[in-house]
């Protein structure tokens, strides 16, 4: 029997209006939360940053095929709290 490595891993496939210094961060920041287990799928958020913090989080549910609501709401959570350290610098 083979055993699988079934960790789960954020992936962003799109990005538009981050600097890549930006994009790297936040991409750093996704991959270390902790999701559970089994589960697989796309989700599609658009949302503003505005003096480093993300702003009008919005989930397009047409367009994302995850359903697992305590998924979508873990990540959703955990952008609203994204800061990038280098908008920590600058306060």
């Amino acid at each position: 029997m083979k055993e699988e490595s079934s960790v789960s891993r954020l992936q962003i496939m799109s990005v538009m209006g981050l600097s890549k210094q930006r994009n790297y961060l936040l991409t750093q920041y996704l991959q270390a939360i902790q999701l559970p287990r089994g589960f697989g799928g796309d989700l599609v958020f658009e949302f503003q940053v505005s003096q480093g913090r993300v702003r009008h989080l919005v989930l397009d549910e047409q367009a994302s095929s995850l359903k697992e609501q305590t998924v979508m709401e873990l990540i959703r959570r955990s952008l609203l709290a994204w800061l990038p350290e280098e908008s920590r610098s600058n306060r």
